[in-house]
């Protein structure tokens, strides 16, 4: 019945052909067999990258955070429906020569090339087409059959490591950083471009925490190790620690290693597997010994890692311990709150109305109303929640010098107008990314929100 020459067609299922299959043939399905995630949920992965309808919400200009890269180019292809429809064709075996999928298409990966991994597709699509773990996976297919990782790539995902070597020589290692030639060789190995100023080290937040006094009757939480507020930003661990203390609660720092977070954002899967499931059992002996009643977190990306990364990466831990590490894993913003009534102690804070306008990290725009909560009640009452998308930095995104340019464009559309329009508003943002590139954009201070509370804490 093609064009109905006999006027009279059939009834076909409404569901059937709602896409085309190559040459007629049915679409590659056998790479769910190994693959990084578990796309079970999805249907596999193959259903994975064909779930988008079309219906186009992450072309919007305004409100939301979708897609950040789209709204700075108003390129179709750096959409995620351009991403995902690229992917789809990648993975079904629609562009490959021999009608498998192709990890290594040159298109496919300049596609992906200005995804910023925000996840806000993951929230704000109404397919929920998750391109940030559509990308990892694809990279990471593409790594293993090229049987090699990038060594910039490599830098980026153990970043950790480097943190950690960095921090046990700060004074020297962030003079190395300003100095030619060393400033030259990082910038040129790592690709971070002219204009970016690096992240500064700073001494272990380890001894300062093992040296906090505790009481023994008092409930334990655990906070994430992240490898930024570990052996850089430190203040903002000591803020937590004191704003959680506060609390009532004993603060222990699990020496559990890293999350994964930069592995699996580089599509560097393989390795993330080893060390996610390394550190998870780590972390679960923590938990047991410890009797802890909560893992808390100020890297809004690191916290997502454990419940989203952990739960969906395959791995040889127990399904059940991942599950229950997720459900134990918040911010320490979204902690308090969602406690607020049940805390063993409640601090006073002291209030003011100073304008604070706040800027929420990318994975947590879901708990943006939360966070602003949280200011309020520790004594922030002038909080103003900004409309904001992502802000530009992305993790290493905006340290590119291939992605420099674009990650201005990104930052002075989502918070350019907002932070001129109140240039004596202090500025809260819970994502170390976020407070870089307000540094370096806009020469401005910004602050996490637990630093901010608990400056506000009451002495008695």
């Amino acid at each position: 019945g093609m064009c109905n020459p006999g006027v009279i067609d059939g009834t076909p299922d409404p569901m059937a052909n709602w896409r085309t299959s190559p040459g007629g043939s049915p679409l590659a399905s056998d790479v769910d067999e190994d693959t990084f995630f578990d796309w079970t949920s999805s249907g596999g992965l193959v259903e994975a990258t064909s779930a988008c309808n079309g219906n186009g919400l992450c072309r919007s200009t305004v409100g939301g955070a979708m897609c950040p890269s789209y709204r700075a180019t108003r390129d179709e292809r750096h959409a995620t429906r351009g991403r995902g429809n690229a992917l789809r064709l990648a993975v079904t075996g629609q562009i490959g020569a021999e009608g498998g999928p192709d990890w290594d298409d040159a298109d496919t990966l300049e596609t992906l090339d200005l995804c910023l991994g925000c996840k806000a597709c993951r929230y704000e699509c109404p397919s929920h087409v998750d391109v940030t773990k559509l990308k990892a996976e694809y990279e990471a297919q593409r790594f293993r059959d090229l049987g090699r990782v990038p060594l910039r790539t490599r830098l980026i995902g153990h970043i950790r490591r480097i943190n950690r070597i960095g921090s046990s020589c700060a004074p020297l290692a962030n003079f190395m950083q300003r100095a030619w030639p060393c400033s030259w060789l990082i910038r040129s190995v790592m690709g971070v471009a002219p204009g970016r100023s690096m992240p500064r080290f700073a001494r272990s937040i380890r001894s300062w925490m093992r040296s906090r006094p505790h009481d023994p009757a008092s409930p334990t939480v655990l906070l994430l190790p992240d490898c930024f507020c570990t052996w850089g930003e430190t203040d903002v661990a000591k803020a937590a620690t004191r704003l959680l203390e506060a609390f009532g609660y004993r603060v222990v720092l699990p020496d559990m290693g890293c999350c994964g977070r930069t592995m699996c954002s580089t599509g560097m899967l393989e390795t993330a597997q080893r060390t996610i499931a390394r550190s998870a059992r780590r972390l679960k002996a923590a938990l047991d010994s410890t009797g802890a009643v909560a893992v808390v977190g100020v890297e809004p990306s690191c916290v997502t890692a454990l419940q989203q990364e952990w739960r969906e990466l395959r791995t040889d831990v127990d399904a059940g311990v991942m599950d229950q590490i997720a459900a134990m894993t918040a911010t320490v913003e979204q902690f308090i709150v969602a406690s607020w009534d049940q805390h063993p102690c409640r601090p006073r804070f002291d209030s003011t109305d100073d304008v604070v306008l706040l800027h929420v990290h990318c994975h947590q725009k879901n708990h943006s109303e939360e966070v602003a909560d949280f200011l309020r009640r520790c004594g922030c009452a002038g909080v103003s929640l900004l409309d904001s998308g992502c802000c530009g930095m992305a993790g290493s995104f905006g340290y590119a010098k291939e992605h420099h340019v674009l990650s201005l464009k990104i930052a002075e559309q989502s918070l350019g107008t907002a932070l001129r329009a109140n240039p004596d508003a202090i500025l809260a943002a819970h994502g170390t990314s976020c407070r870089h590139q307000v540094h370096d954009v806009f020469d401005r201070a910004s602050m996490h929100p637990v630093e901010l509370s608990a400056a506000r804490l009451s002495m008695p």
